[in-house]
């Protein structure tokens, strides 16, 4: 075997000419290229060019020849010159590295160029020939993982012994290879990495095959995806082939050389067509950095990895089944140092609003028919609550533990709601899902100030949601309802989520403890929110015939064919759509605009919403100053200090801004207390950069350094314990649903912390396009388009609504409720002892009529001049076209 180690070299060209050069080897007529060092005038490879004699000598031919070459899109690419190396000294000194440094280089004319090469050169006779070794691996005991990856030629592959007597798959079965040169093809796919352990990194994977190199499109996060495949093709002898390695290495971009790695994985080759179907297959390989192995887990990259040879039929990656047992696949080498282990606890108290959906979109407002269950799935693991019969509030107050490995593979937590005693019987009420990276942090940035924290969460409600058939693609199979978070507000689960370390932990499900109920109830103290909705215009609509009106719904407040809440002002008028003379057709609302008003009751977040608003506010702001310094096309141009002295002073001012705490009788969570800790951390710490940087820095480190500082606020901006549902704005067509919208709550939340604190869109005139709800997800021209002002806020703020609105409210029809004061106490009871009271909710139709001999009260009387409000809330009139004069 001929190695040649391409290291180096130096090009004597214009100040300005910077080409992108590559080396060619060439022995025996054999070509072997290097990757492309671009835009280097001193490129570096640091490569092998590989060539194997199979046991003959290098008398024949003592020479090899490197070219030093520009690659570039002409037909003819250019020639800095080349070197003919005589391989003499390697003959003489097998397995000898001989340096040679600096060798010039020459044209065709043999005339020097200018250029210098910098190579070693190394020659290794063929050993004595042998059979093939008879190295055979029993997957039957280790098919299912973990699989112990060879590291070094001097470590023996150690598979895992198991005691499992089960069915398990069986090797492919090989024709005997002969020891002669055969073709193969190896195929590595790198599919996606997850929890690299790193921050603000811009990774790519390098794959070495054997002595070939290819490397992935660059991407940006701990966990990029980016599903390549690279092949190459093999002429050799299987035991020179199988005895060589597929390196795995992930490389932050960012970084400079001597810090760019973040983990390694090393299989080899023979061990991949040992395997069944000579394949792995959607696997998952654990990163470690081989300089330090204490360090443990670097993360972790999924593969697909085929050796296939003539005849051998490769497997289809497109239709593999998903276990969703993620440690199942997982390839571990056997220097790593032992896993940490976890174990992950979660609490299971109670839902609400739990019932089964009709075929209209529409809850059973009795909700008697439900039989909910909740099931949890975190890294294909599964646990079930009992079954509690007709009831859509049910109490479970059960624990679950969930073993773990530090860093998690996982990251989401699927919480699916159930109605129905077994599960092949079950039917999907609603999905919710839980992600680790909101509620924890590795503290990598922090420093030692904070060292981060492990996963933790609640007691808090997470809201299900839910979409229907009616709204599912025509693709999707009905199996997979509940994989994807819905549009539909379908209940919420209380549920509290704790983390601790666990050398040997075990799956299991148990009761709550009564001291974790009763400690649960302090977090869940209620408050009055309001919600109000002003619209402006509805237009662009088609040419409906039915009358029109559009409904505000928060969870089942507001939902027109809801029973289990009190009745409120959610819905518009019924109008008719009128031609606008063009294409569409709109709402005559003219000079009087409807409004909707909801007063609901959850729980006081509103510090939580403030607090994820104001980090919002922070990167909105500097996102929209990096955009305008990234517009900026010459780093020459004077205006650049005057826009990075904006960036920096509103960065400094709005970091330095104490974010908004909470107030008694509020009790923090954990994650509450984490998150405060871990975002003041996060800004005192960006404050003190940008304070440090000048203007005169280069114009692209001054991006850079804004995109880091972006990217860390991005980070810990989310906020998962929002218990309070999105707001849903519903299109009816005499009373069926025909299009909707979600609005995010946080966006219109009202705050008295300031502005900063304050939704984006809070009292605000924004345009919101309807998603129509009857193509099933068709590409479908846009229903309707609005113009609304949302507004929602603590009722005792509601004051501040009226700061937002630009005419006077009028109230057309209002609902009151009666209540009578017993004993001290003011309520509903005894009312039915009167008449006049047979409902509490006036306005609303009686269960009972009133007598005709009814009169009035002793001491009422009825103002004159008074009349009527409800008879002003009528219908518009069925008028199909309007005439106005221009």
């Amino acid at each position: 075997m001929l190695r040649v180690f391409v290291m180096s070299a130096h090009l004597q060209l214009e100040q300005e000419d910077r080409p992108d050069t590559y080396v060619t080897g060439s022995f025996r007529d054999i070509h072997r290229d290097t990757r492309v060092v671009q835009k280097e005038q001193n490129p570096v490879w640091n490569e092998t060019l590989v060539w194997y004699l199979d046991g003959e000598l290098l008398d024949s031919d003592p020479f090899v020849t490197v070219h030093l070459r520009e690659w570039s899109t002409k037909a003819v690419d250019r020639n800095f010159g080349f070197a003919s190396i005589a391989l003499g000294a390697a003959s003489e000194r097998p397995r000898t590295l001989i340096n040679i440094k600096n060798l010039a280089l020459r044209d065709d004319n043999l005339k020097p160029t200018g250029c210098t090469i910098t190579v070693k050169i190394c020659f290794s006779p063929a050993e004595p020939a042998t059979d093939l070794p008879s190295k055979k691996h029993d997957f039957r005991k280790f098919i299912c993982c973990p699989i112990f990856a060879k590291d070094s030629e001097t470590e023996e592959l150690v598979p895992k012994e198991t005691d499992i007597q089960e069915a398990t798959p069986m090797p492919t079965p090989k024709k005997v290879l002969v020891d002669k040169k055969q073709v193969f093809q190896v195929r590595v796919g790198i599919i996606e990495c997850r929890q690299l352990q790193e921050n603000n990194i811009k990774p790519v994977v390098k794959v070495s095959i054997g002595d070939y190199v290819f490397r992935t499109r660059i991407k940006f996060g701990i966990s990029p995806y980016y599903n390549e495949t690279f092949v190459q093709t093999f002429d050799e002898r299987p035991m020179q082939l199988f005895d060589q390695f597929i390196d795995i290495q992930v490389l932050n971009s960012k970084a400079i050389r001597a810090d760019s790695l973040i983990g390694v994985f090393r299989i080899e080759i023979g061990l991949v067509y040992e395997s069944p179907g000579h394949a792995l297959m959607g696997k998952w390989l654990s990163l470690y950095d081989p300089a330090n192995l204490n360090a443990g887990l670097r993360g972790y990259v999924k593969v697909n990895l085929c050796v296939l040879g003539a005849g051998d039929q490769a497997p289809d990656a497109a239709h593999l089944p998903d276990s969703g047992d993620l440690e199942a696949n997982l390839l571990q080498a056997a220097v790593m140092p032992a896993v940490r282990r976890a174990m992950l606890q979660l609490f299971v108290y109670r839902a609400e609003d739990l019932s089964p959906i009709r075929s209209n979109m529409d809850v059973d407002p009795t909700g008697g028919s439900v039989d909910p269950s909740l099931e949890v799935d975190f890294a294909g693991k599964l646990l079930k609550t009992r079954v509690v019969l007709r009831d859509a509030n049910p109490v479970w107050n059960q624990l679950m533990f969930f073993p773990m490995q530090m860093p998690s593979m996982c990251d989401l937590i699927k919480l699916s709601a159930l109605d129905g005693e077994q599960n092949e019987d079950s039917s999907v009420l609603g999905t919710a899902f839980l992600s680790l990276s909101q509620i924890s942090s590795a503290g990598n940035d922090m420093g030692k100030n904070f060292p981060g924290f492990l996963p933790c969460f609640g007691p808090s409600f997470v809201t299900l949601y839910r979409t229907p058939p009616e709204l599912m693609n025509e693709e999707d199979n009905l199996e997979n309802v509940g994989s994807k978070e819905g549009i539909i507000y379908r209940g919420r689960v209380l549920v509290e989520l704790t983390t601790y370390m666990d050398p040997d932990p075990v799956q299991r499900i148990e009761a709550v403890p009564e001291q974790y109920i009763t400690r649960m109830e302090r977090y869940l103290p209620q408050i009055r929110y309001g919600l109000c909705v002003i619209f402006y215009s509805a237009t662009m609509l088609a040419d409906i015939k039915e009358q029109i009106q559009f409904e505000v719904s928060i969870g089942n407040y507001g939902n027109k064919f809801d029973g289990t809440c009190k009745p409120s002002a959610s819905t518009t008028q019924y109008s008719h759509a009128v031609y606008d003379g063009n294409h569409y057709y709109y709402l005559p609302w003219y000079d009087t605009k409807p409004m909707v008003a909801i007063t609901s009751f959850w729980e006081n977040i509103s510090y939580r919403i403030a607090s994820m608003n104001a980090m919002l506010f922070i990167h909105n702001r500097l996102k929209k100053n990096l955009d305008i310094l990234k517009a900026i096309s010459s780093p020459k141009d004077p205006v650049v200090g005057a826009v990075w002295k904006m960036l920096q002073k509103e960065l400094v001012e709005d970091c330095k801004r104490p974010l908004p705490g909470w107030e008694a009788p509020t009790v923090p969570t954990m994650l509450d207390l984490q998150l405060r800790k871990l975002r003041s951390q996060l800004l005192l710490k960006t404050s003190k950069a940008a304070e440090k940087t000048s203007w005169k820095t280069p114009l692209q480190k001054l991006i850079a350094k804004a995109e880091v500082w972006l990217n860390r606020i991005a980070s810990v901006a989310s906020e998962a314990q929002v218990s309070m549902p999105d707001v849903m704005i519903w299109m009816l067509c005499d009373d069926k649903r025909a299009a909707h919208t979600r609005v995010r709550s946080h966006t219109i939340m009202f705050s008295k912390a300031g502005p900063h604190a304050r939704g984006r869109m809070c009292g605000k005139t924004q345009t919101i396009f309807l998603q129509s709800a009857q193509n099933k997800g068709k590409a479908a021209p846009i229903p309707v388009v609005l113009r609304v002002r949302m507004w929602l806020g603590e009722l005792a703020d509601s004051a501040e609504f009226l700061k937002c609105c630009e005419g006077r409210i009028l109230i057309y029809a209002e609902t009151y409720e009666n209540q009578k004061k017993t004993h001290g106490i003011w309520g509903t009871r005894d009312l039915m002892q009167h008449p006049l009271f047979r409902c509490h909710w006036e306005g609303q139709p009686s269960q009972r009529k009133v007598p005709t001999a009814c009169g009035m009260a002793v001491g009422w009387r009825v103002g004159r001049g008074a009349p009527e409000k409800a008879l002003a809330g009528q219908r518009d009139k069925p008028h199909r076209s309007a005439r106005g004069s221009v």
